[in-house]
């Protein structure tokens, strides 16, 4: 146990290199996120307060909705402003409920346009890239730092070990 929490304190500076990657990757494709997406996951909900259904075939967008006295509203991960999307990369580098963000971006029809069932179908090359590179190659080299120290630490705890004569120490570094 010690030498694991040795491995993980001795993994913290090489972890930074990689969480500044990490941070450029999500900031390239939120940046293409919000270029995409921005304004484009707002939907038309019905106003429970009114108890007052809306028939969504006649909402083709804002205006509609609200005259229909619906609620015009976002989804919770968006990719409205840059910050936003990052959090939005981040749940889904994580493989929490990317499915729901990749749907709301394929169904994307425009700003203040109600979403339409596969609008947008190219635009899962983006979120598929996104999952290939973030959540595999990311978190991947996470775990690579780890378990590299980890066997650092290790190879000089065996070489360091007392019960060693040093003819023997000698010839475990040969």
């Amino acid at each position: 146990m010690r030498l694991v929490v040795n491995a993980l304190l001795a993994s913290i500076p090489s972890m930074t290199n990689v969480l500044l990657v990490c941070t450029l990757f999500i900031l390239i494709f939120s940046i293409m996120g919000v270029n995409y997406f921005k304004g484009t996951f707002f939907r038309c909900y019905d106003n429970y307060e009114t108890n007052y259904k809306i028939d969504i075939s006649k909402v083709s967008d804002k205006t509609s909705c609200i005259d229909q006295g619906g609620l015009w509203l976002n989804a919770p991960s968006n990719f409205d402003n840059t910050f936003g999307a990052m959090s939005t990369l981040f749940q889904m580098m994580t493989t929490e409920g990317w499915v729901n963000v990749m749907y709301n971006g394929i169904d994307s029809t425009g700003i203040d346009k109600e979403p339409s069932k596969n609008a947008n179908v190219w635009l899962i090359l983006y979120f598929m890239s996104f999952m290939i590179i973030g959540s595999q190659f990311i978190i991947n080299l996470f775990v690579g730092v780890v378990i590299d120290n980890f066997n650092t630490i290790k190879e000089k705890e065996e070489l360091g070990n007392m019960f060693v004569t040093e003819q023997q120490r000698s010839w475990i570094e040969i």
